[in-house]
């Protein structure tokens, strides 16, 4: 048993912020603004502004597949689930064998899980790239080096991780990114005390503790795909549960068959729409 001190409150280390006249907090990813502010304990005047991104809406499209999910209880219960995951990943890797494609995952645990099921239950054997827990940052730029050189290569890497938020793959180094599960964090002791106190102090203990850092995880990874207006990408996401991001995402589309869906998109046919590759948002703070 270990006792672990930890700091639930970020705006100890941010309150240096409000003490300039003002501040301006930009990014893709800030959503949801309110959040945001309240997390880092911005005080005095807060302006919120959102902003559509400025690429061509029409570039983007985003679906998910209900019938699979990393659900830790599900996973644990139903074996089958991650065999079943493994198979519909195949399938896109199958369908897209010439297009460069992302596969992020909740964890590195879950990441290994399914790689494992892919080889054995699902039969894959096509080549993959992996980030591997514990690789220097050489051994990984050779990893997406190798990756960039194209011509239909596969990278497996995790939301939250150096690929999904420090990288761009601009143009047909990356047309398709494929999101096998939710990543929400696990249920620790730490987790459970950061909700409670999110709970305490603005009544939104799930929301802020949970749902927005796993829709921020997701939001980047997805932004790997459209780095400039002249770039095109389908992102799928592998977990029913995606369903509970449409706010974020509002472009989100539930499909049927995802690898159909993709393939139709990415040939250049007419599919549901996307809403665009995300928007920026801007937070500026006076005293």
């Amino acid at each position: 048993m270990a006792i672990v001190a930890a700091c639930l409150d970020p705006s100890v280390t941010t309150a240096a912020l409000n003490r300039y006249h003002s501040t301006v907090h930009f990014s893709g990813t800030l959503r949801p603004l309110r959040q945001y502010a309240d997390a880092i304990g911005l005080e005095g005047e807060v302006v919120l502004e959102d902003f559509p991104s400025p690429f061509p809406q029409e570039n983007l499209f985003i679906c998910y597949e209900k019938g699979v999910s990393t659900r830790y209880e599900l996973i644990r219960k139903d074996p089958e689930m991650l065999i079943a995951m493994a198979r519909r990943l195949r399938a896109h890797l199958e369908t897209f064998s010439g297009v460069n494609k992302i596969v992020f995952f909740p964890s590195f645990n879950i990441m290994n899980e399914i790689l494992e099921r892919l080889r054995n239950a699902a039969g894959y054997g096509g080549e993959i790239i992996r980030e591997e827990r514990g690789m220097t940052q050489r051994e990984l730029m050779e990893a997406v080096e190798t990756f960039r050189e194209g011509g239909g290569k596969t990278l497996f890497s995790v939301m939250g991780g150096r690929v999904s938020e420090g990288m761009d793959f601009p143009a047909r180094d990356l047309e398709l990114v494929i999101i096998c599960g939710i990543p929400y964090p696990k249920p620790t002791a730490r987790n459970k005390a950061q909700i409670s106190y999110y709970e305490r102090r603005f009544g939104r203990g799930w929301d802020y503790a949970v749902h927005t850092p796993a829709a921020r995880k997701i939001l980047q990874a997805i932004g790997r795909l459209i780095r400039s207006e002249h770039d095109r990408g389908a992102a799928v996401i592998l977990d029913e549960r995606a369903s509970a991001f449409r706010e974020e995402i509002p472009s989100l589309t539930l499909c049927e068959d995802s690898v159909e869906a993709a393939k139709t998109f990415l040939s250049g046919k007419n599919v549901t729409p996307s809403e665009g590759g995300g928007t920026g948002s801007i937070i500026s703070q006076r005293d």
